[in-house]
C-alpha cells in the first residue's frame, strides 16, 4: 500500500491537538506492510503561536524525527521502491504542506539535497505561493509559479491540495506532469468547508492529465455530520466516474485529522484491512490494486525519475 498524505509527525508531537491518541502511529504503519507514506510537516499560517516554534524548525524537526523511525527510510527515487535493500521497509516521501515562510531557491535546493520531494504551495489560507481553499476565486502568485517550475526541474512532485480553485487551475496550466492532488474529496458529494473538495471540473482535468487523487477519510469532508465507509465509497464511484479509475489512490490524511467523531469502520490507520476488503467487494481486485498501489506508484515514477 502507498499512502499519499499522512501527519505523523504533527500527530507525535502535538498530542493536545487531537482527542484521539490512535489515529496513526509507525506500529500501525509497518503492521499494514505499507510500502511507502508521503509524510508532512505541516505549520499552517501561524507557526509560532500555534505550536511554539519557527516553520522551518518545525520543517527540521519533523525530517529528524522522521529520519531516526526504525524500519523507514527517506526515499528521494522512485527506483528505491524496487530496491531489495529497502523491501523489509517503509519509504517516507518528506512532505512540506504549504510554505508560509518566503524560501530562497538556494535555500529550497538545500532542502532538496536533504530529502525534500513533495511540496504543497498553500494550505487553508493564503501563503506567498497560492490562495488557499478558503479563498476559491483567488490566485497563483509569481513566486508560487516560479515554485512550481523549480519542483518540476527537480522532480518534486507538486501537490494541488488545499488550493484556491482559480490557483488549482493556473497551476494546471504550468504543469506538465500528471496532476497531483494528495487529499481530497469529490465536492458534488460533499461540499463541505470552503471548497475543501475537489469540483467535477478540476477532477476532469486530473482524469485527463493522467494524474492522481488520494481519496481521504476526514469525516466532515466525507458526510456531515456523520460518515461510515459506504460514504467513502461514494466519493471513490464519483471520482472514478468523472476521472476514471486510473485517477484515484489513498491519501488517508491519518495523523491530520481532528473531526470528531471519525468515520464510523475508519478511524484509524489499522482499519484499513478491512476497507480494503469493502472495497474488493465493491469494486474487484484489480480495482483494489490501482486505489492501494499502483496508480500511486505510476505517480512516483513520472515525477521522481
Amino acid at each position: 500500500m502507498i499512502d499519499l498524505h499522512q501527519d505523523l509527525y504533527l500527530y507525535h508531537s502535538q498530542p493536545a491537538f487531537y482527542p484521539d491518541n490512535d489515529q496513526v502511529s509507525p506500529e500501525q504503519i509497518r503492521e499494514l506492510n505499507t510500502k511507502l507514506i508521503i509524510a508532512s510537516a505541516f505549520c499552517g499560517p501561524n507557526s509560532e503561536e500555534q505550536f511554539g516554534v519557527s516553520e522551518m524548525q518545525m520543517w527540521q524537526d519533523a525530517l529528524d524525527y522522521y529520519q531516526k523511525l526504525s524500519d523507514f527510510y527517506l526515499l528521494t527515487d522512485s527506483d528505491q521502491l524496487n530496491d531489495s535493500k529497502y523491501s523489509d521497509k517503509t519509504g517516507i516521501i518528506f512532505h512540506l504542506e504549504g510554505i508560509y515562510q518566503e524560501v530562497s531557491i538556494s535555500e529550497l535546493d538545500d532542502w532538496y539535497q536533504k530529502g525534500l520531494r513533495s511540496i504543497g504551495l498553500t494550505w487553508a489560507e493564503a501563503s506567498p505561493y497560492a490562495a488557499g481553499n478558503n479563498s476559491p476565486a483567488d490566485s497563483l502568485t509569481k513566486a508560487g509559479a516560479e515554485l512550481i517550475t523549480w519542483c518540476l526541474d527537480k522532480g518534486i512532485l507538486v501537490d494541488l491540495a488545499h488550493m484556491s480553485e482559480k490557483a488549482f487551475f493556473e497551476s494546471a496550466e504550468i504543469i506538465d506532469k500528471p496532476l497531483f492532488v494528495s487529499h481530497a474529496n469529490a465536492r458534488l458529494i460533499c461540499d463541505n468547508g470552503y471548497d475543501r473538495n475537489l469540483s467535477d471540473s478540476q477532477l476532469r482535468v486530473i482524469g485527463e492529465s493522467g494524474g492522481v487523487v488520494g481519496i481521504f477519510f476526514a469525516r466532515s469532508f466525507v458526510n456531515n455530520p456523520t460518515a461510515v465507509i459506504g460514504d467513502v465509497i461514494r466519493h471513490i464511484k464519483h471520482i472514478v466516474d468523472i476521472a476514471g479509475e486510473d485517477s484515484i489512490a489513498i491519501g488517508s490524511d491519518f495523523g491530520g485529522i481532528i473531526s470528531n467523531p471519525k468515520i464510523s469502520g475508519l478511524g484509524r490507520f489499522s482499519e484499513l484491512t478491512n476497507f480494503k476488503t469493502m472495497i474488493d467487494e465493491n469494486f474487484g481486485t484489480d480495482f483494489v490494486e490501482k486505489l492501494f498501489y499502483k496508480n500511486a506508484e505510476r505517480l512516483m515514477g513520472v515525477y521522481l525519475g
